[in-house]
């Protein structure tokens, strides 16, 4: 393949582009654990995608937190180029406070991967022990993709983020937090605060925190 750039008076640019493997199968963002939990077990969500040209029929999967416990696992189904699933695993009871959790695809098809450098990913997961429930409902303005929300914790930790939201809409989220002192943010790409959100649009932009029952 090839990709080509007009630039303005500047003539065009091309790049040569490589064939893509035959078997590649690559690992998104962690769903699940990531952030604080409650509980002492997770169910690992993780996102597969197949960036080959040939269908992937099986999977071979290592995860586990750092210096805990871990599993491995084998995926058997049907993949085609192009497209995506999330892969519920099984429990793994994870260690109370900060620790890292790691996925790696270490067999595709019955063989190592052809490109192995998207098989491996990490999150930093907190479990918290006697956690609290914690509801946020976040109206977002008309801006919505300009905005979120982040919680941390006395040391300025991120405990939860939220993601960009949607123009003018309304999402809640119950998040676990411990009995501490945290700090709730609004912010903008720039971090610039939520006042300067109130000024850019009619429709207001609020939020609320709430502890079930």
């Amino acid at each position: 393949g090839r990709i080509a750039v007009a630039t303005y008076g500047r003539g065009i640019y091309t790049l040569e582009l490589p064939d893509p493997p035959a078997v590649d199968a690559a690992l998104g963002r962690i769903l699940n654990p990531r952030g604080s939990v409650c509980g002492d077990q997770t169910h690992p969500l993780l996102p597969v995608l197949n960036l080959g040209t040939q269908p992937i029929q099986q999977l071979v999967i290592q995860y586990g937190y750092f210096g805990g416990a871990s599993a491995d696992t084998v995926w058997n189904g049907w993949l085609e180029p192009g497209d995506s699933l999330n892969l519920q695993l099984a429990a793994l009871p994870a260690p109370t406070g900060w620790s890292q959790f790691t996925a790696i695809l270490t067999g595709v098809n019955g063989a190592e991967d052809e490109r192995s450098a998207n098989n491996t990913r990490s999150v930093e997961v907190n479990l918290i022990e006697d956690g609290t429930p914690l509801v946020v409902t976040f109206d977002s303005d008309c801006f919505g993709s300009q905005h979120g929300w982040v919680m941390r914790d006395a040391l300025g930790r991120v405990l939860h983020r939220s993601g960009w939201a949607s123009p003018i809409a309304t999402t809640v989220d119950t998040l676990c937090v411990p009995n501490a002192c945290l700090t709730f943010e609004i912010h903008q790409d720039q971090l610039s605060g939520y006042e300067s959100l109130m000024e850019d649009c009619s429709s207001p932009l609020s939020f609320s925190l709430s502890i079930p029952g």
